[in-house]
């Protein structure tokens, strides 16, 4: 199964859980971070880079579709490497004839849970805003939902 493969049911995918909400885990931002989400275009395929403020770096999510639109989730999602704070702020050409970026959403996030098989977190952004998971299902394969 691949990012772009349509074979993965959104419909059936299980959110990270169910229940009253939890307590935040050691290690997990008290104070609220930052969040970006940047339309990524003119190199490979079109995406959207959903980035969450971790300590020093962005941890960083390919989107297949663009998550701010009225009924847009659940969305696939490939977790790629972190990225540079700098991405915070920037819009722009990436270096290396890369494409450009540019910000559709920015905001404050509190990462409520973070694990290996995902992560649950509320954003307060200019057109997303709530609470949300994403959840692993296969290597690098995860989904970006509301809890």
């Amino acid at each position: 199964m691949t990012f772009h493969d349509r074979s993965l049911n959104l419909a059936t995918h299980k959110p990270l859980h169910r229940g009253p909400p939890r307590e935040p885990t050691k290690g997990s931002s008290l104070m609220p971070a930052r969040f970006v989400i940047l339309h990524h275009s003119g190199f490979g395929c079109e995406h959207w880079d959903f980035m969450l403020e971790r300590k020093d770096a962005l941890l960083t999510w390919k989107l297949a579709d663009e998550p701010t639109g009225r009924g847009s989730l659940p969305i696939k999602a490939k977790r790629i490497d972190n990225h540079r704070k700098h991405y915070l702020d920037y819009e722009g050409p990436i270096s290396g004839d890369r494409g450009m970026v540019k910000r559709i959403d920015s905001g404050t996030v509190r990462i409520k849970e973070l694990t290996e098989s995902g992560c649950e977190f509320v954003l307060d952004g200019g057109r997303l805003t709530g609470r949300l998971t994403l959840s692993r299902h296969m290597g690098d394969l995860w989904v970006l939902d509301r809890s």
